[in-house]
């Protein structure tokens, strides 16, 4: 048995609580800014079934990119127009409505036509073609909550984690789209941008040398490890978030934002200004360089800017 296997029959990552505390007194500040869409104007039903169909096939590429791109070529002010186009979109269109992306390699598009398609099949046969229904009850969780209805639909369910689930409910929630009665609790959406960010930081990190290794290089097709990583760092979050009195999906918004904007796969921003084309001032307000530089592990112990995210091709990660 390997030293990776031996690690892997329990837990091999830890959270260090002094680090979620420091990164939350870095982050408390932060009071997000009231989301202005194209799409907003729209009714709740259209807006829903938007984000529904715009989760569903996220995973992997660029968020601004991508929903942009939907936006002018699947959107419509009419729901129902959405859901024919969803049920017989093809892999070409697909290709058509992501052109020019810089890595064409993510487009992948015969798995997002196939998604796309499969969760407009889900809304008409589990719920008589009514997407309202996912959010009849006003409810996150429980057996009428959204997160147990969406487990019906492939493209949400079949993540043990349930990343795509919880993304989605956060969409709803923070855009205002639907008034969820315990919106407060709506669990983090771990993607790698944050787990990149979770291990830099030294708020997650590994307690066994092979596993460290293993981060270091960012290629491992292990699914018990990334599974157990992502899930440490969804408890990570919740901590941080606990100790800056906000809601885990607000803090998951920022942390996301952080992660892709300043700590990438390639390259760290820890001292320079935000990026031009990050246009959320309430994120660039929270400070004029990286709000956890000074906590951040990574900043201050030069190997730990070695540490990456798990590399694999799913479509929930």
């Amino acid at each position: 048995m390997s030293g990776i296997e031996k690690a892997l029959a329990g837990n091999p990552f830890a959270i260090d609580p002094t680090q979620c505390l420091l990164a939350a007194q870095a982050l408390e500040s932060f009071t997000p800014s009231d989301a202005d869409n194209p799409w907003s104007s729209a009714s709740q039903e259209a807006q829903l079934v938007f984000k529904l169909f715009f989760v569903a096939i996220c995973h992997q590429i660029n968020w601004d990119f991508l929903q942009r791109r939907m936006y002018e070529h699947f959107f419509s002010a009419d729901s129902g127009e959405m859901l024919e186009r969803a049920l017989t979109v093809s892999a070409k269109s697909v290709e058509e409505m992501l052109e020019g992306y810089h890595r064409p390699e993510r487009i992948r598009a015969s798995e997002r036509a196939k998604y796309l398609r499969t969760t407009a099949e889900a809304i008409s046969t589990r719920f008589s073609n009514d997407p309202a229904a996912l959010v009849a009850s006003n409810l996150v969780f429980g057996k009428h909550g959204l997160l147990e209805l969406i487990r019906n639909i492939p493209a949400y369910g079949e993540d043990p984690l349930g990343k795509k689930a919880n993304a989605f409910a956060q969409e709803l929630a923070r855009e205002g789209i639907v008034a969820f009665s315990d919106g407060d609790q709506i669990p983090p959406a771990i993607d790698y941008h944050l787990i990149r960010l979770y291990l830099r930081t030294g708020r997650v990190f590994a307690n066994d040398k092979s596993i460290f290794r293993v981060l270091s290089t960012g290629s491992t097709h292990r699914m018990r490890l990334v599974n157990l990583l992502r899930q440490t760092v969804s408890e990570a979050l919740s901590q941080t978030a606990t100790y800056a009195r906000v809601p885990a999906h607000v803090l998951n918004y920022l942390e996301w934002q952080i992660g892709r904007n300043r700590c990438e796969r390639e390259f760290m921003n820890c001292d320079g200004p935000w990026p031009a084309e990050l246009f959320d001032g309430s994120v660039i307000a929270v400070s004029a360089h990286c709000p956890m530089r000074d906590s951040c592990t990574a900043y201050h112990t030069p190997e730990w800017k070695r540490m990456l995210e798990p590399a694999i091709k799913k479509a929930f990660y």
